[in-house]
């Protein structure tokens, strides 16, 4: 399904070339046997629509990577030859709970210690991860602070530390 110029078959750009170019796809899927013509008969009739990514609030930064993490398993467990229905922690109020805090604590503190950016992970007491915020916008930047910053957790274990010790 490549092609030259895909911004030319953008959907956001020109919905009709990109529904031509979906349609030669699928053409292209049915004559190489790969999938019969009453499979894509759906898909002919109600064609994918635009989504304004703008309007939309999704946890991107934890899909990352719940992505990744999934790609890893399904590398080791050789999943090639098999469908993976992968079923996630993600609790949203705490989602958007976690963004307001890491964007309100910025706003607050973040001349003061010259920083503009920040990270929040909520872990559940048997691991499962609840919310991720891996900065502060994630369509200006996608990297995840929460799991790529290599950065030493420095005092906020003391507590942890401190808490088993007693």
């Amino acid at each position: 399904g490549l092609f030259k110029a895909p911004a030319k078959y953008a959907p956001h750009v020109n919905l009709p070339a990109a529904r031509a170019r979906a349609n030669e796809v699928l053409t292209n899927l049915v004559q190489g046997g790969l999938m019969t013509e009453g499979e894509v008969i759906e898909t002919r009739r109600h064609p994918a629509s635009v989504v304004d990514r703008n309007t939309q609030e999704a946890p991107d930064f934890f899909l990352d990577w719940a992505y990744e993490e999934v790609l890893k398993l399904a590398r080791q467990k050789n999943f090639a030859d098999h469908t993976l229905v992968v079923r996630t922690t993600i609790d949203m109020n705490l989602q958007h709970a976690a963004e307001q805090a890491v964007e309100s604590g910025l706003r607050q503190y973040g001349e003061t210690y010259r920083v503009k950016q920040g990270a929040l992970v909520m872990i559940e007491n048997g691991g499962a991860v609840r919310a991720m915020v891996g900065g502060r916008a994630y369509r200006e930047n996608q990297f995840n602070r929460a799991t790529k910053a290599l950065r030493q957790p420095g005092s906020s274990f003391k507590i942890y530390t401190y808490s088993l010790a007693m």
